[in-house]
Formats: structure tokens, sequence, C-alpha cells
């Protein structure tokens, strides 16, 4: 079966690379609280599973959008996930976003 991505567009691979229900939330969520504990993202993406919040941030690690700090000198560490470069540089096109939604719905 051939993919239906077309390479070529741009909107095409941002949306390969983010879609689905829930990583565009997380991303904005780690934007708005720098820093953020897994269970800090879990209580704030409403009805997600603790699997699809690993699965979304070791895609997101993955595609270098975001990346996990390990916070503490001493066990147990504490892991914290910060947006990358990367990760940032779609903070305008969330931006947008938000604002549209905010205004128009």
């Amino acid at each position: 079966m051939q993919s239906t991505t077309d390479w070529s567009c741009g909107v095409s691979r941002v949306m390969d690379l983010v879609a689905g229900k829930w990583k565009l939330n997380i991303l904005w969520l780690i934007y708005n609280e720098e820093g953020i504990r897994f269970n800090q993202l879990k209580n704030r993406t409403i009805g997600i599973t603790n699997i699809m919040l690993t699965r979304s941030l070791a895609t997101l690690i993955s595609a270098e959008l975001v990346s996990n700090n390990l916070v503490g000198d001493k066990a147990p560490f504490k892991s914290k996930y910060y947006l990358t470069a990367r990760g940032k540089s779609l903070v305008p096109l969330m931006q947008t976003l938000n604002d549209w939604g905010q205004n128009n719905l």
C-alpha cells in the first residue's frame, strides 16, 4: 500500500510528526510549564492514559521536540520534560492555533 503522505508538503510532514489526539496538547503544556513532570502532564491532560502519555512523550523525544532531564542529586530522581530548540520553533504555530481556537470556537 502506498503512503498518502505528500513528503514535499510541509503541512503533511508537520501533521505526520504531531498528529494524534494528544501530541500538540502535550507540547503546549510543556511550553506553558517549562520543566513539567510526568504526573503533572498526566493530571493536566484530561483523559490520557499512562501508556498513551508515555508513547506520546517517546515519539516527541524521538522527534527531538521534547527532552527529559533528570532532576535531583540522589535517588529517586525526578524526570522533567522541556521543549528543545526544535520544539520551541513550533510555539508560534501553536500560539496561532490557540488564538484561533479561542476566537472562533
